[in-house]
């Protein structure tokens, strides 16, 4: 009798331990589970919030896209402007050319005109006594005649 006491002292003694030893680890599979469904709905906010980061990532993806063309559209506008800005300067530049040759034609012509007034100038028209001659002034006919009409050359 003594020894079946004791392996029933033993057997009782590890079925309390096996009882503990369960409740420890039910305990632990409920805290598991708990922290699955936790690690489940935090894995779920993270693949919603990583979709989000996607769809941003695309619209700024798309926003510097943009961006580029508009660079570009401008780039090609400023080329443009360049363009038109070299034009007038070489219209400018034919403009100025063209002012320094009517310039430097308009002061021959100045001297010219003088040169013509002073040879104009040189000649003398009939006296009173030579335009009785000829029957008096008519008019308009010394231009006309010039030196035949009594005109006399410059000495």
């Amino acid at each position: 009798g003594r020894g079946f006491a004791v392996v029933a002292e033993e057997v009782r003694s590890l079925a309390l331990r096996a009882k503990e030893a369960a409740v420890k680890t039910e305990e632990l599979i409920k805290e598991s589970v708990k922290q699955a469904g936790e690690g489940e709905a935090v894995a779920k906010l993270s693949s919603e919030k990583l979709v989000e980061i996607v769809g941003s990532a695309q619209k700024v993806s798309e926003i510097v896209a943009e961006m580029a063309a508009s660079a570009n559209e401008q780039a090609h506008g400023i080329e443009q402007v360049s363009k038109a800005v070299g034009e007038m300067d070489k219209v400018t530049q034919q403009n100025a050319a063209s002012s320094e040759e009517s310039s430097s034609a308009a002061e021959e012509l100045s001297s010219q005109s003088e040169e013509l007034a002073a040879m104009v100038g040189a000649f003398t028209l009939g006296t009173a006594a030579g335009a009785a001659r000829t029957g008096g002034p008519h008019p308009g006919s010394a231009r006309r005649n010039g030196a035949a009409r009594g005109a006399a050359l410059p000495a």
